[in-house]
This record gives C-alpha cells, structure tokens and sequence, in this order.
C-alpha cells in the first residue's frame, strides 16, 4: 500500500497510468508489474525454470493436470473459487475497451517477452491452451 501511494498517486486513471507511468523504473519495480518472466526465469537467463506453466484462462484443465502430477485426489485439493464477482446479464465489459491504440503499443512494448514466450496476443482470441504447443509442458 506504500508502495502504491508512493509511485502511483496523482494518476488520473488507468489511460494516464498507462501512458505516463507504466515505463517507469520505479512503476517496474513494483512486484505488481513485472513482467511474468522475472518470475520464472533465473537472474540473467531467458530460460524458464519451470517445468509447467499453467494459464489463468484455462485454470481449471491446468489445475487437474498439476493434480495428476502430483498424485492429489479427493476435497482437499479442489480448486476453490474465493471472492468470486456476480456478472450482469450482458457479461463484464471487456478489458478491450479501456485501452486504445497507444496504451496497446505500450503493454506490447514492456511486456514482449511474456506476450510471445506464452503465446498471447493483446485480445487472446488465438490463445493456443493445447499442451502440446503450450510452453513447458513435459
């Protein structure tokens, strides 16, 4: 929260976040946004360390799949869905439609090496949750 009110104050919104405040160092520096890699990666390295990543778009198939792996059955390892929002009758806007062409640029630009390591694409309509093209996958 610090953190936060430190190098976030005075952002008019999320456009003016985007536009003016992502790039920073000191926005980078934040756990919140860095990129996925940082994460995933060895300092120095662009191999990944890990030997499966799942996607948040396919949870619940990457979550029996973890499952499998490791040998868990039963309640205790269920996946469980906290804090869960209720969606209106039309469905949540889409996150498409807070951004425009320049903060897409921007997104593109900082985040390129989690956008094309995982496959993704600004609007993830091609979004591949096949394992077999999917990264570390064994």
């Amino acid at each position: 929260v610090e953190w936060a009110r430190h190098h976030l104050a005075g952002c008019s919104g999320f456009e003016d976040f985007v536009l003016n405040r992502l790039s920073r160092p000191e926005t980078m520096s934040g756990i919140h946004f860095r990129p996925q890699l940082d994460f995933l990666t060895l300092y120095g390295s662009s191999k990944l360390s890990v030997d499966f990543v799942g996607y948040f778009e396919n949870i619940a198939s990457d979550y029996k799949l973890v499952q499998n792996r490791l040998g868990l059955t039963g309640s205790r390892s269920k996946l469980r869905h906290s804090n869960q929002t209720s969606r209106a009758a039309s469905g949540p806007p889409s996150y498409l439609d807070a951004y425009t062409d320049e903060m897409i640029a921007i997104v593109q630009d900082i985040y390129y090496r989690d956008i094309s390591t995982f496959g993704y694409e600004f609007d993830n309509h091609n979004l591949k949750f096949e394992d077999a093209e999917r990264p570390c996958i064994p």
